[in-house]
C-alpha cells in the first residue's frame, strides 16, 4: 500500500526508499528474525513488498518469550501474509545465559542466532536479517555484539531508520505494521542481574504480567530481585499499583515466592 503524503515525513520516506532499494536488490532467499514487535514487523512488511526472492520470518520460541509475544508474532505474520517458521530452543541448556551476568544478552543472542542460522541453512538460506533500528545502536545492548559477530544484516539501522521513523511510517501506511500487542521484551530482563534465572521465576513473571494486562494495565513489568519483587508501570501512581498487591501477593505465595517483599514504582525508559 502506498504511503500517504505528509509534510513531516520527507526524511523518514527517504530512508525508507533507500531501504526498499536495498531489499529489491537481493537475489537470494532471505530470512528475518521475527519477534512480532513493531521493528521486525516493519522490516518484514517492507521485505515482502520489495524483495523479489522468497522471504521467511523465523520466530524463535523459548521460555524467555512472553506468551503475548508468541501470539503477536502469529497474528502479525498472518496479517502480512508472511511465511512463518517456528524455531524452539532452550536457553536453560546454556549455563552462560542462566548465570545472568551482565553478558547474558550477548550469550543469549549468540546461541539463539546460531540456532536460527543453522535452521535456515538447512533450507538453503544464507542471509538473515534482524529488526535492530538506529536508536538501538545508541543504547547498552550487548546482544548487538553477537549480531555483528555472526554477520547478521540490520537494514533498518543501516539506513538510519529509528523508532520515531518506524512509528511515523507505520502510521502513514495505515494498519499493516502496527503492533498487535505490547512488546513485552525478553522475560529474562525481569530477573535481577547476578541472580540465576529459573523457569519458576519466569512463569511467575509471565503469569502476573498477563493478569495485569487482562485488567487493562499494559506495558507493566514485574521484576524479581534477591529480597524483593517490584511492580513497575508507566503513568500509574504508586497508590493505584498498591491496590493490586493483595492479588499479586496471593499469586507469589502460591508460586513459592511469598518470602519476597513487594514494592511499586514508575516504569522508566
Amino acid at each position: 500500500m502506498p504511503f500517504k503524503h505528509d509534510d513531516h515525513s520527507s526524511s523518514a520516506l527517504n530512508k525508507y526508499n533507500e531501504l526498499c532499494r536495498y531489499l529489491s536488490s537481493l537475489r537470494h532467499p532471505a530470512a528475518i528474525a521475527f519477534s512480532g514487535g513493531s521493528d521486525s514487523s516493519f522490516l518484514l512488511d517492507a521485505t515482502i513488498q520489495h524483495c523479489r526472492v522468497p522471504v521467511h520470518a523465523v520466530h524463535a520460541v523459548s521460555p524467555f518469550v512472553h506468551p503475548d509475544d508468541r501470539n503477536a508474532a502469529v497474528i502479525m505474520a498472518d496479517r502480512l501474509n508472511a511465511s512463518l517458521l517456528h524455531l524452539e530452543w532452550n536457553p536453560f541448556h546454556h549455563p552462560e545465559i542462566i548465570r545472568n551476568t551482565e553478558k547474558r544478552c550477548y550469550f543469549c543472542k549468540s546461541f539463539m542466532y546460531k540456532n536460527i542460522l543453522q535452521h535456515i541453512s538447512n533450507l538453503g538460506i544464507a542471509l538473515l536479517m534482524d529488526g535492530t533500528q538506529s536508536d538501538d545502536l545508541n543504547s547498552d545492548r550487548p546482544g548487538l555484539q553477537a549480531i555483528n559477530e555472526l554477520g547478521i544484516i540490520t537494514p533498518l539501522a543501516q539506513f538510519g531508520l529509528d523508532k520515531k521513523d518506524i512509528a511515523h511510517l507505520s502510521y502513514l501506511k495505515m494498519q499493516e505494521t502496527r503492533a498487535v500487542a505490547v512488546n513485552q521484551s525478553c522475560l529474562a530482563t525481569r530477573i535481577e542481574t547476578g541472580r540465576h534465572i529459573t523457569q519458576r521465576e519466569l512463569q511467575l513473571v509471565a503469569g502476573i504480567e498477563t493478569m495485569l494486562s487482562q485488567k487493562g494495565l499494559k506495558n507493566t513489568r514485574f521484576k524479581i530481585g534477591t529480597r524483593r519483587a517490584r511492580l513497575l508501570a508507566p503513568d500509574i501512581s504508586r497508590a493505584e499499583l498498591e491496590t493490586l498487591f493483595p492479588e499479586i501477593r496471593t499469586i507469589m505465595s502460591d508460586s513459592g515466592f511469598g518470602h519476597l517483599e513487594l514494592s511499586a514504582g514508575p516504569l522508566t525508559a
